[in-house]
Formats: C-alpha cells, structure tokens, sequence
C-alpha cells in the first residue's frame, strides 16, 4: 500500500504543473519563457517592438527627468532609464547565448584600440564641422534646443560635465545599443544589416531631425567597432574620446573664443 502512494506521488510529481512547463501561445511574436526558442519571424518582430519601445520610453522618460531634475535627471536617464529599457528588450526576445557574448565582452587588440583612437580624431570635423552646418541649412535648429542643453549642462564643474556628457554615454549607450541591441540583431540580421538598424534606432531615440544625421553616421561608426574588433570595448572607447573631445572643445571656445576664424 505504502509502494503504490509512492508511487502515485512520484507519477503526480512528474505530471506538468498548471501554467508551467507548457509552451503559450505567441502573441507580437513574443515567448515570455526564456526556455522556449522564439523562431526568426518572431525574435525579428520582438526585436523591433524592443527598439521601439526603448526609443519612445527613453524619449518621454529621459525628456521628463532632465526638465524636472535637469543635471540629475541627466544622470538618471543614462544610469537608470536606458539599461532598465534595455534589460526589457532582453527580457523580450531570450535567447541562449551567455551575456558576455551578446555584449561582444572581451578583450580588443592593439591595432583595435589605435583604430578606435584613430577614428575619435578623425571624425569630429567632418561629422560636426561639414555635416552639422549643411544640415542647419535645410532643417534650422532652434534656439530652444541649444537653450535646453545648456539648462542641464551649462555651469557645470568640468569633470562633472566630461562624467555626463562622455563617460556615461560611452558605458551605457553602448551596452544598450552596442551590446544588447546590436548582437541580439546579429543573429538574427547578420552584422550588416544589424549595424544599420542599431544606427538608425541609435539616431531616432533622440526623436530630433536636428541630430539625426550625425547620430546615425556615429552609430554606424560605433556598430562597425564592435564588429570588426569583435569587442565593444574599443567603441566605448570611441564615444569616450568623441563626446569628450566635444565637450573640451566647446568649453575651451566659450571661455577662450574660436582658435580661428571659420568664416
């Protein structure tokens, strides 16, 4: 009598319990059970939804924390905001590759490390110097746009400024875009086309036509990196010397005036 309680206990154990174990329904082409492989149709569409959301959420939130809190909300909005946005996008499309994988977490090259440096030095004057006035021609920023920027950043201690304006950015922006958003697109897209997407939604999720260009071309830049290196570091690398170079410039003009006339 004892044996067969056991062994219906045993059977019963084995049995799926009710809500586990069974496979749901897909629904936006998502699978919320990390175990369940999502197909290509369905990681594609749940990736998108990702890149969407993240771009809108971050958009409002971020915007909204930086008119309330400015220079706090700033920070927040890199150190909060956008790795709880991206940790959401990962959570939406699982898959089984480990962490350090999907982020390219690992060691660079030497040659990486002075290419990354290479193009730091490179690319500002023609993406700010040539890019950013033709593009004020055919679509004038206005003044409310500079205004804002300088609300959150203007008057800050230089280290604070270099800390918001260059670290934060080169950690969190690309782990997020560079990290979960590129190399979850890779598997799916292949690099090239996962280069482009990462780029394009690197570009909108600042929902301004006024930065969109070179945002995107630096996001192409940036998604490149991390595919020839096979490691995000050197792009981190990269955004750190961009925006900082930027950043020290733009001090040093608007205590020291322009170095030289560029009219």
């Amino acid at each position: 009598d004892r044996l067969g309680r056991a062994r219906h206990l045993l059977q019963l154990a084995r049995l799926p319990r009710r809500g586990r174990g069974l496979p749901r329904e897909p629904r936006l082409g998502l699978r919320l059970e990390l175990r369940v492989p999502l197909p290509r149709g369905g990681r594609r569409r749940a990736l998108l939804l990702g890149l969407s959301l993240t771009t809108l959420a971050y958009f409002y939130g971020g915007s909204l924390l930086q008119q309330r809190l400015q220079t706090v909300g700033l920070a927040l909005s890199l150190w909060v905001l956008l790795p709880l946005l991206g940790l959401l996008a990962w959570r939406l499309v699982p898959g089984r590759a480990p962490w350090a994988a999907t982020l390219s977490l690992r060691g660079a090259s030497g040659r990486a490390w002075a290419g990354a440096t290479a193009l730091a030095l490179a690319t500002p004057l023609p993406l700010q110097g040539l890019l950013l006035p033709l593009q004020d021609r055919l679509f004038h920023a206005p003044s409310s746009l500079s205004q804002g920027m300088e609300a959150v950043l203007g008057g800050l201690p230089l280290w604070v400024l270099f800390v918001l304006g260059a670290v934060s950015p080169a950690v969190c922006e690309e782990l997020v875009f560079r990290g979960i958003f590129l190399g979850r697109l890779r598997r799916v897209h292949g690099d090239r086309r996962a280069v482009l997407l990462s780029a394009l939604f690197f570009g909108l999720i600042h929902l301004s036509i006024f930065r969109f260009a070179p945002t995107f071309l630096l996001g192409l830049v940036l998604g490149w990196l991390v595919v020839a290196s096979g490691s995000i570091l050197p792009a981190m690398l990269y955004h750190l010397l961009y925006n900082g170079g930027l950043l020290l410039g733009g001090r040093w003009v608007e205590r020291h005036g322009a170095p030289f006339d560029l009219d």
